[in-house]
């Protein structure tokens, strides 16, 4: 599995919903609510999009 940057997103989009392409290569909506940001994808012909909100931190390691 590859590592995968998203430090410009977190930056960017800080407590927002933001969805991706399912191969995470690409930010495709943000929004305030999830239901927003899953339509805005979806009217972009994205329909299974990955989807997390930003949390508000400096430094974040998930794996």
């Amino acid at each position: 599995m590859a590592i995968l940057d998203l430090s410009k997103i977190i930056k960017k989009y800080t407590n927002k919903w933001v969805a991706l392409t399912s191969d995470n290569k690409k930010l495709v909506a943000s929004g305030n609510s999830l239901n927003a940001v899953l339509i805005s994808a979806r009217k972009r012909g994205i329909e299974n999009p990955s989807v997390f909100k930003v949390p508000n931190v400096d430094n974040l390691l998930v794996g």
